[in-house]
């Protein structure tokens, strides 16, 4: 009995853990590709990076970030199908987690207390489910040259920018 408790919540924690791994290699990921993301806009504009903040650059880094991310573009409507589907992905690897985790414990209830090794496969569901996610956008950025569902999250961010009317008087200039 103990062993199978053991099996069952060493799954959990395992998957607990995987789970923020993931969440913090995805914080470091942004915060690498936000400082990307000002550094391209700063060389296009022809200024220091430190300057971007600078009232007089904003309309030209607005213009810049509408133009390259418009949805007029197939590589940033790509990308943003891209983001749909790895974000799919995303619930049906979790969704097909619970159902494992779900089943195995059923069964090690109603059936047997060996059935509870079988947990470990939420693991390697959720390993399986972040491997294929990341290639996946590693592919949609190789071919669109934009991560899963960049273009969209950037234009996203761009009108709440230009709905802010701090910001917005400052930017019509």
């Amino acid at each position: 009995m103990l062993t199978a408790i053991a099996h069952i919540v060493g799954t959990m924690l395992a998957t607990v853990a995987l789970g923020v791994i993931a969440l913090l290699i995805d914080t470091w990921h942004r915060e690498r590709f936000s400082k990307s993301t000002l550094q391209e806009i700063a060389t296009r504009l022809g200024i220091p990076v430190d300057e971007l903040n600078d009232e007089k650059h904003a309309s030209k880094a607005v213009e810049f970030m509408s133009e390259r991310f418009s949805n007029d573009r197939f590589s940033n409507r790509l990308s943003d199908l891209c983001g749909w589907l790895q974000a799919t992905w995303g619930w049906l690897g979790a969704l097909l987690q619970l159902g494992l985790l779900i089943g195995v414990i059923w069964l090690t209830v109603t059936d047997s207390l060996e059935n509870a090794i079988y947990a470990w496969g939420v693991v390697a569901e959720g390993l399986f489910f972040g491997v294929t996610g990341a290639l996946f956008a590693f592919f949609c950025r190789l071919f669109t040259g934009r991560y899963p569902g960049q273009a969209r999250q950037v234009r996203k961010g761009l009108a709440e920018l230009l709905n802010t009317p701090s910001n917005r008087s400052v930017i019509t200039n």
